[in-house]
């Protein structure tokens, strides 16, 4: 039995991850679509950009908190405290980031500095959303 288990747990894993995967794509192009119509709509510069990469940011929190619902809801006491203490703990680290990146942008004199921490925000909640 056990054997048996081993052998198919890799297999069972990977589809509920291509499940999983095929969602996550889907939620990718959606807000990339939403990015890029953004784009479009507004003049090429830098503001125009670092405002489409602040609605995206504003997309991605939202899908961030929803899949966050979602997986509290699947997991066990256990697990749920210690997704909770994940999220709380990557809150704090992704808070520290960006403080870090605006100290670092405010002092110097590129005037890309407002888009770079934009996408670097933006980066931050997708990557966290997509993990999760």
């Amino acid at each position: 039995m056990k054997r048996t288990l081993i052998i198919f747990l890799p297999l069972l894993l990977s589809f509920n991850l291509s499940a999983s995967d095929s969602d996550k794509t889907q939620t990718v192009k959606r807000i990339d679509a939403e990015f890029d119509k953004c784009l479009s709509t507004k003049p090429k510069h830098t503001n125009s950009l670092s405002e489409c990469a602040t609605l995206s940011t504003v997309s991605w929190d939202k899908e961030l908190n929803s899949r966050y619902k979602k997986l509290i809801k699947t997991l066990n006491s256990s697990e749920e405290a210690a997704l909770r203490q994940s999220q709380r703990q990557w809150i704090r680290f992704r808070d520290a980031e960006l403080q870090y990146l605006q100290e670092v942008f405010q002092n110097s004199p590129s005037t890309s500095n407002e888009l770079y921490f934009a996408e670097a925000h933006l980066n931050l909640v997708k990557q966290r959303a997509l993990s999760l």
